[in-house]
């Protein structure tokens, strides 16, 4: 009989993917970047598995993880990524709002004429939907911030700073998920308001974003610089120490990186996670990473 590793790979992937708590399923949706990497179709009949993904507690969190996922298919499959900016029945805000930050790096990368029109369909539909008009001012908003952004990045900076206090907490969110685009340009000034999104004062749903992929990146960039390794490091500290488990585990994903760039660092955040966390996979991941990084010590 002939075993094909890679069938066979995605044919375990796929039934985790809708059979599995959701720690697994979440962790299959964050690596959807890399899988698209070892077998386009199978990553993308997984994508398919992911965007329908509800969960009774997280709700339609991983929806939003594959629509963010879409970014590393722009240039290998236009069209499967075109077919794909659309609301399905249960997509929360935080679902949408990752749909309109994917169509703006797709109409980036694509010169794609038609995408204002997009976007205006989109607030259109959350009309007839009947969300909230905070919902829908939001991607209103969402909209002028990436094109600031873009064209005009001391604009952008200051708008992100003129409305950190925005009534609108989607708004907050908005701003929060792309601090990390103007971290090269502005760094003193994105820690500073990283720093501020992270209060334990902020809604978790403003805090969370500061530990997605894209910001964690951006915080271990900023931490090899000597000029702002502080700062840096207290918000990572800050994340891997809150109270919500999305934000340690979101965190804790990039922990490897972070013990590349600073040994003693990663190897601190790893022990107080061991002696600390309440979060019993989280626990496991840690202790044998730090078994593992003692090892490597010893050699």
């Amino acid at each position: 009989m002939k075993i094909y590793p890679i069938e066979e790979f995605f044919t375990t992937i796929k039934r985790l993917s809708k059979q599995s708590d959701y720690e697994m399923r979440r962790r299959v949706a964050e690596a959807l970047p890399a899988l698209y990497q070892i077998d386009l179709e199978n990553g993308k009949e997984l994508f398919k598995i992911i965007r329908m993904d509800w969960d009774d507690n997280w709700k339609s969190d991983n929806r939003r993880r594959a629509i963010e996922s879409l970014c590393y298919l722009i240039e290998n499959d236009k069209k499967f990524v075109k077919n794909n900016f659309h609301i399905i029945d249960g997509d929360e805000i935080f679902t949408i709002i990752s749909l309109v930050e994917i169509l703006d790096k797709y109409g980036e990368k694509t010169s794609w004429e038609g995408i204002e029109n997009r976007v205006h369909e989109i607030e259109n539909e959350l009309v007839e939907r009947k969300y909230s008009s905070d919902e829908i001012e939001s991607i209103s908003e969402l909209w002028n911030i990436l094109d600031s952004i873009r064209y005009n990045p001391n604009q952008a900076i200051k708008k992100f700073e003129d409305l950190k206090d925005s009534s609108n907490i989607y708004v907050q969110i908005c701003i929060a998920r792309n601090l990390n685009r103007l971290g090269k340009r502005f760094p003193e000034r994105i820690l500073n308001l990283m720093g501020y999104f992270i209060h334990k004062d902020k809604h978790k749903n403003v805090r969370r974003p500061i530990a997605k992929e894209n910001s964690i990146e951006c915080l271990i960039h900023l931490l090899q610089d000597r000029k702002t390794s502080g700062k840096a490091k207290k918000i990572i500290w800050e994340l891997v120490s809150d109270d919500d488990d999305i934000i340690r585990l979101a965190t804790f994903d990039k922990v490897e990186k972070i013990l590349e760039v600073d040994h003693e660092f990663g190897k601190r955040i790893l022990e107080h996670i061991v002696e600390r966390n309440g979060h019993s996979r989280l626990v496991e991941r840690a202790r044998t990473l730090l078994d593992r990084y003692e090892m490597d010590t010893r050699k």
